[in-house]
């Protein structure tokens, strides 16, 4: 009978195998690009906020982003969720925002990162989320006339 155990294989007898073939094996490769249904924001309102939903990416991954973006500041909050049911494979999603302005042009956001480990990883967790703030989100010539806000979730 074995056990893992930080890197080891252990015969529960005592001798001891060493390995690293169970931990951290890899991430998932798989890419898919999902974007999500815009979001009106009123020109008076203070802040817009859009949130993709907990998505199924790829090979028991999901995946969610959500924005807030504060006109008043021209910040943006972001948050990057991924939830990994993998033995030994991690997800990774990255989430970028984009604001439109009443004229059409597209601002885009950086992008935000997520990782999540398999479920036999010792070394993070298989469910994270990581959050950013995000400081001049558009350029200052756009803040006042921002009508509507989208993101793309993309994993590899």
């Amino acid at each position: 009978m074995f056990s893992k155990r930080a890197g080891k294989l252990r015969v529960l007898a005592g001798v001891t195998i060493v390995t690293t073939a169970l931990v951290a094996v890899g991430t998932l490769s798989a890419r898919a690009d999902q974007v999500g249904p815009r979001t009106g924001c009123a020109l008076t309102d203070s802040s817009c906020t859009y949130d993709s939903g907990l998505w199924t990416v790829s090979n028991n991954c999901q995946a969610r982003v959500s924005y807030t973006w504060w006109r008043t500041d021209n910040e943006m909050d972001v948050s990057v969720e991924v939830k990994n049911s993998n033995a030994f494979v991690g997800c990774r999603a990255y989430g970028t925002p984009y604001l439109q302005t009443t004229s059409g042009k597209d601002d885009t956001g950086s992008k935000s990162y997520g990782y999540s480990c398999g479920t036999w990883d010792p070394t993070c967790g298989a469910d994270q989320t990581r959050t950013y703030v995000v400081a001049n989100a558009v350029p200052s010539a756009d803040v006042a006339t921002i009508d509507q806000m989208w993101g793309v979730l993309t994993t590899s």
